[in-house]
């Protein structure tokens, strides 16, 4: 009887032991995968930011194009008020 419930528990210690290894390399093999997902991540993440930079340069670049395009409209303007106002003198 000793030797049956010795046997026993041996047995019963070898499958823990067993089920504990079979877990714990789960969780190792997990851990890793995770690690790679977040690496990956990261490198999306710094990749978008520097995308986002050169957008809000490009964009900061547009809008002062613009503005000297407006100032040169406005100049424009005075030039062809002040352009129709000389020939208006002479064809009077």
């Amino acid at each position: 009887m000793n030797v049956q419930n010795s046997n026993h528990k041996e047995t019963l210690r070898k499958r823990i032991i067993l089920f504990l290894s079979i877990f714990s390399g789960i969780l190792v093999i997990t851990n890793i995968y995770l690690l790679i997902l977040l690496f990956n991540q990261k490198q999306k993440t710094s990749e978008q930011v520097v995308i986002t930079k050169e957008v809000i340069v490009e964009r900061d670049n547009v809008k002062t194009a613009l503005e000297q395009l407006k100032k040169g409209y406005e100049d424009l303007k005075t030039d062809n008020s002040d352009l129709q106002k000389e020939i208006d003198e002479k064809k009077a």
